[in-house]
């Protein structure tokens, strides 16, 4: 009788779980969200009281503690109230991207003069973070946000960001979204107290980046 040859069958590849809906995959464009969170940054057991923090992106949405997490930043005229980077963890493959990225942002905005308008804006960039050095993949700005002359107003803006070169993400390279919010008045000598949600109590409210993936389809 013949001898019997061993037969290797190969091992299909671990299926991706990332999804896309009918249009990204028309387009070869995949639409990923990537959500805000703050998360600690200690090193070991820290002393009573001391806070250090971080800003991430990351595709879960993790229900709220309780306690409201946001980022304010205050100024005596008009300028930066604060300026932040949410980097999302190092891609585990190459990642290229290109289309038109969005921002959804909740917050509120503090004025302290009747006659003075006062109101938010804010300035959004999509970067390559290789580690050692930033490149800006693309830029959006918002219109004014929470006009207001005195006490506290809440507001909600979406800002595009267009990318219009397919920029390429190697292995370890991290996204990183760079918020700038400044303040602005009908007197620029006022400013005022600009809130941005990142992690509110209201779910469906949290900083939210929407990103267009080319797929290599």
């Amino acid at each position: 009788m013949a001898d019997v040859l061993p037969q290797n069958f190969p091992v299909p590849s671990e299926a991706s779980t990332t999804s896309f809906n009918y249009t990204d995959i028309a387009d070869g464009t995949g639409v990923r969200i990537f959500n805000g969170m703050i998360v600690s940054a200690q090193t070991g057991i820290a002393p009573h009281t001391t806070q250090i923090i971080k800003y991430i992106l990351h595709q879960e949405s993790i229900e709220s503690d309780g306690a409201e997490k946001f980022k304010s930043g205050t100024t005596a005229a008009d300028g930066v109230a604060f300026d932040i980077d949410l980097d999302l963890t190092q891609f585990n493959l190459p990642q290229n991207i290109k289309g038109k990225a969005l921002v959804t942002i909740n917050g509120n905005m503090t004025g302290g003069d009747a006659l003075v308008n006062h109101s938010a804006c804010f300035e959004f960039n999509l970067i390559r973070w290789d580690g050692s050095s930033e490149t800006i993949i693309g830029t959006g700005y918002s219109n004014p946000l929470g006009t207001v002359t005195t006490g506290t107003t809440t507001f909600y803006g979406v800002t595009e960001i267009e990318i219009a070169t397919k920029s390429h993400f190697k292995i370890g390279d991290v996204l990183r979204l760079n918020v700038i919010a400044y303040t602005r008045s009908s007197d620029a000598g006022q400013g005022g107290i600009v809130k941005l949600f990142i992690e509110p109590v209201t779910s469906g409210e949290e900083l939210k980046v929407y990103v267009p993936f080319d797929l290599d389809l």
